[in-house]
């Protein structure tokens, strides 16, 4: 992928989450307007201190400009909150479109890619491009954009009300003072990218824990993982201390900075000027320009690292969301005839785990696939589902599935791993995933068809009952039932069991495959390791030596 620089990058957010909204394009230019309406009168206001110091010392202040001078406060006040509460909807929006964004990158990634990426460093990804984006929204619209039009109508109108030199010391101080900023942001982005790396690692780790707390809680190694989480926490205490050290050293130089400047412009002004140029009413339009400045200035570093760091995340998160296949892609209709597959290799490293595999599945069988542990079954089944980066030829109906179009491929398979995992939904949600649509008697109909209905109505509260966060809330064996209902209420031609009916009890097993082994149109390929099954399948496979051959049903019960 080609190198983007900060201007692309920005250009980029903005194209697409700004002027590709619709309902953002309509307000861009009457934001832009009232923005810079309301910074004209913030400086407008700001220059009438002078004027007020004046009349205020020769006692000429009349009610009139008193009430003149509020009314531009108020406006000022009012215009800048006003413009700032409408422009902070472009950052949420844009949150919400890039986090949108980043989850479809990822459901859409092949599996293979998939696989190799932690998921704590996904949702991490999700959240900081999200925030990527907002962030550099926020720093455009609500930081850069006011800054900008403050310091054109700051530096007009000092120049109408002041003496040259004035006007170039404070250029000079907002020179050095922004200067000076962007070298330590830039030295903070680099603490800041080690930090990141850092807490990407302590997410993973913290992930990798909780789903093996069973596992964790058995072998009794709480003290273990604990320690071993808590390495990686110190790691990122010291980077993040660092970097907030970092944070006052820049306030600091700030604010010697601005005070000096303020320091020099005073005394220039009162003790250097001659007795006829000294007026105290442009001392304090000083100090009121001068602190309007610095208010403005203030969070520039801030400002410039948030973007920075904006620029920076989406950068590291904007990579090609597929493996890139060379192969044109065409359309697929019903499958008709069988499954082809040719010197079919699948390896993990230099570990060869399937070598030429090769076999023929016709439509409407029922095909067993037995052998033993670790043997490459399930190798198998995800190799022909396309799951991992299996070398081979794989043919339905004689169409090369890496030539199928994604969609039409994923409407042939339906797959149900031995531990499935549910959403934390209720009952009727999961059965009835990808069709929502259907009508509750259909599924119904399906679950009392395949003898499951009394079992989900015997559950707490039937098919409105909660599965809990992956299915937690109920048992292996009722998340299987509730993967077979989906399986077959999606009427997807081939189903593909890996070992999907392992937490069932013998009577249930049965009942099942029985149902199933009747079904003609329904194409099988199971992974069995109860044998007893073998009678509602038409043909075993057996996978053995790094190969796959076909065992006859009379040398099976000979052996």
């Amino acid at each position: 992928m080609n190198y983007k620089t900060d201007i692309n990058v920005l250009k980029d957010i903005v194209k697409k989450y700004i002027f590709s909204d619709p309902e953002l394009q309509k307000v861009v230019i009457p934001a832009l307007a009232v923005l810079i309406m309301g910074k004209f009168i913030q400086v407008k206001a700001a220059a009438q201190v002078k004027d007020l110091s004046e009349l205020i010392k020769d006692k000429h202040l009349s009610f009139g400009f008193l009430c003149k001078f509020g009314f531009y406060m108020l406006v000022s006040i009012s215009i800048s909150e006003f413009s700032s509460a409408w422009l902070c909807k472009f950052g949420q929006r844009g949150y919400r479109n890039a986090a949108k964004d980043g989850y479809e990158y990822y459901l859409r990634l092949h599996p293979t890619d998939y696989s190799s990426i932690g998921k704590g460093t996904i949702q991490n990804n999700i959240k900081r491009r999200a925030s990527a984006v907002k962030d550099t929204i926020d720093v455009l619209t609500l930081n850069f954009t006011p800054l900008i039009f403050t310091l054109i109508f700051s530096f007009w109108n000092i120049f109408h009300n002041m003496n040259l030199k004035s006007l170039l010391l404070i250029c000079f101080a907002i020179f050095l003072y922004i200067y000076l900023t962007i070298k330590t942001t830039i030295w903070r982005n680099k603490i800041r990218e080690d930090l990141i790396e850092s807490t990407n690692k302590n997410q993973n780790i913290l992930i990798d824990g909780l789903n093996n707390f069973e596992v964790i809680y058995t072998s009794a190694t709480e003290k273990y993982e604990i320690n071993r989480y808590n390495k990686y926490l110190k790691v990122t205490e010291k980077e993040n201390t660092y970097l907030t050290r970092t944070m006052y050293f820049l306030n600091f130089v700030q604010g010697i900075i601005w005070e000096s400047a303020i320091f020099i412009l005073i005394f220039f002004n009162y003790f250097v000027m001659s007795k006829n140029d000294k007026n105290i009413s442009e001392i304090g339009y000083i100090l009121t320009m001068t602190g309007m400045l610095k208010s403005s200035l203030f969070n520039i570093g801030f400002m410039y690292g948030k973007y920075k760091s904006g620029i920076m995340n989406f950068r590291l998160t904007n990579k090609p969301s597929r493996s890139i296949k060379t192969l044109g892609k065409t359309k697929f209709g019903e499958f008709k005839k069988a499954i082809s597959v040719y010197d079919l290799t699948m390896c993990y490293g230099d570990k060869i785990i399937l070598e030429s595999v090769n076999f023929n599945i016709l439509k409407g069988e029922k095909i067993a696939l037995i052998g033993s542990n670790g043997c490459g079954k399930s190798t198998l089944l995800k190799s022909l589902l396309k799951l991992n980066g299996a070398n081979g030829y794989i043919f339905i109906d004689d169409h090369d599935v890496e030539r199928i179009i994604d969609e039409d491929f994923r409407k042939l398979f339906t797959y149900i791993p031995q531990n499935p995992t549910l959403f934390d939904e209720d009952v009727k949600y999961n059965i009835k995933y990808n069709h929502q649509k259907v009508f509750d008697d259909a599924m119904y109909s399906l679950a009392s068809k395949m003898g499951l209905h009394d079992d989900i109505v015997r559950l707490n509260a039937g098919y409105e009952t909660l599965c809990g966060e992956n299915g937690t809330l109920l048992s292996g064996g009722e998340r299987q039932k509730i993967f077979f209902l989906r399986a077959l209420l999606s009427e997807i031609p081939v189903l593909a069991l890996d070992e999907a009916t392992s937490a069932l009890d013998k009577k249930s097993e049965d009942n099942i495959f029985s149902r199933i082994s009747k079904m003609k149109d329904l194409t099988v390929i199971a992974i069995v390791h109860n044998l007893e099954l073998l009678k509602y399948f038409d043909r075993i496979l057996k996978v053995e030596n790094r190969k796959v051959h076909e065992i006859p049903f009379n040398e099976l019960k000979l052996n």
